[in-house]
Parts: C-alpha cells; sequence; structure tokens
C-alpha cells in the first residue's frame, strides 16, 4: 500500500472489509479499526498514532486528521493507557460540571477481577455512554441546569436519557462545561457539543447513554467520537500512554505539518 503522500510503501499490509462483526462494544462495517491487535492498522504501521476530531456534524469541517506512525501529534497531558482484549482502558478519576465535582464513587469506574467494566476509549464509538452509579449523578446534574429552562422531550425510542425541546447552539450558550478526569491530571472538556447532539430539527438530547448492564456482571462505559471532539488524542501503544489535548483542530493541522 502507498499513502497518499507517497513518503511511504508498506508491503504485505492485510487491509480488509468486515461483514459479519460482533463484540461487546457496538461495531459496523465500514468502520476503521484502531485497536492495538496484531492486524489492526495501527499494530502494522508502528505503535504510535494520534487523531484530532473538530466537528463531526459538519461534512464539510476539513480539519479532521488522523496520522499514524512516528509522526503522530502527541502533546498536552499524558495518561496511563491499559490495552486489555484489544481495547484501550483509561483510569478515570471522576467527572465535574462547571466547579461541582460529581459525587461518584472511583470504583465504578474500575474493571473486575474477572475483566468486565472499566473505562474504555473508542473513536468508532459515536455516544459515550457510563455505568448507573456515574450516568445518574451526571443526569441529576444536567436536569438541574435545564429543567427550569427548557421543556422536557420524551422520545418512545430513547426513553432514559434526558432530552429537551430546543437548539443546541441557541439554547445552551451558558452551559457549563463537563470534564472527564483521568488520572496524571490529563483531562477531557466536553463543550455542549460533545455532552449533547441535536437529534431532531427542535429536540437535543445528552450524548451520554447509560451502559448496558445486561450483557456481562459490569458493564463498560464508552467515551465516544462526539465526547472527543475538540481534542487531540495520541496513543503510544509500546509506553501505554495516551494524551491529551484540547485544541482547535485547524491550528493542530497546521503544526503537524510544519514538524514533518
Amino acid at each position: 500500500m502507498t499513502f497518499d503522500d507517497d513518503t511511504q510503501d508498506v508491503p504485505d499490509l492485510v487491509f480488509g472489509c468486515g461483514n459479519y462483526n460482533f463484540d461487546s462494544v457496538e461495531q459496523s462495517n465500514g468502520v476503521l479499526g484502531l485497536g492495538a491487535d496484531i492486524y489492526s492498522l495501527v499494530s502494522q504501521l508502528g505503535s504510535m498514532f494520534s487523531y484530532c476530531i473538530g466537528s463531526i456534524k459538519d461534512p464539510l469541517y476539513a480539519h479532521n486528521k488522523l496520522i499514524l506512525g512516528e509522526g503522530a501529534n502527541i502533546e498536552g497531558y499524558t495518561t496511563r493507557l491499559d490495552i486489555y482484549r484489544g481495547f484501550y482502558y483509561l483510569t478515570l478519576e471522576g467527572i465535574s460540571v462547571g466547579r461541582n465535582c460529581l459525587k461518584i464513587d472511583r470504583k465504578t469506574f474500575t474493571r473486575s477481577p474477572t475483566g468486565d467494566g472499566g473505562v474504555v476509549i473508542d473513536s468508532g464509538t459515536t455516544l459515550s455512554s457510563l455505568v448507573r452509579g456515574a450516568y445518574e449523578p451526571l443526569k441529576a446534574e444536567v436536569e438541574h441546569y435545564i429543567g427550569k429552562s427548557l421543556s422536557r422531550a420524551f422520545l418512545y425510542e430513547d426513553v432514559e436519557r434526558p432530552c429537551y425541546t430546543g437548539i443546541i447552539s441557541r439554547d445552551l450558550l451558558e452551559f457549563p462545561t463537563v470534564t472527564l478526569h483521568f488520572v496524571s491530571k490529563a483531562n477531557l472538556e466536553l463543550d455542549k457539543d460533545g455532552l449533547f447532539h441535536q437529534r431532531e430539527q427542535n429536540i437535543f438530547c445528552m450524548a451520554i447513554k447509560l451502559a448496558n448492564e445486561t450483557t456481562k456482571p459490569r458493564a463498560l462505559s464508552i467515551i465516544g467520537a462526539l465526547a472527543q471532539q475538540h481534542h487531540n488524542i495520541a496513543y503510544d501503544i509500546s509506553e501505554r500512554e495516551l494524551t491529551i489535548k484540547r485544541t482547535d483542530c485547524q491550528v493542530a493541522s497546521d503544526m503537524a505539518q510544519n514538524h514533518n
């Protein structure tokens, strides 16, 4: 395989498309797998990669960028990365809404001795999900901030998540930043576009759902792509590190080009 910039030819690269896909995390045909298993594109091209997601909903946004290999853009705060069963696990210490740190037991985010539960970061999953012990406090805080100003909307197919009648860009101008606090002071900061998504023209919902609690003894929490918007995320598989920096992806793209 030869990449567009003609700087790297990769012989014997395994590349294909799945027709029968199944796992504990919802996947679909057409998702580029960035896992750490031996046949992933990431593993075949080195041990490092980074991506910057600026806007998912804007099809004309030209600065979303994926960098594979040694040219990965690594800057920001670094946190521990645990690779287990091909997934990237992080140590989540807490969640805050504005200056209010939610009352969540840290054990809520840990894996069980059998490997169930924990928190993974996954760019191939759109919405995030949290186990009930973290989801309920966050949901209550969202309802506290929004409930007095906007009318609740109830969608038959999505009764668990809080939804409201309104438009995110117009009605949530003063909503506080929600921060996911990882070990070693690495934070993921969710603004209104990371915490909510516009379901219909005049209805928006929280972009974090309750984790599936029916399949295993302890549910898995997932940090999806919407929550990762406006961040540069870098993975160093060999060093077991993940680096996070909130940034303008156009600026990050320009910096990476200058570095290369």
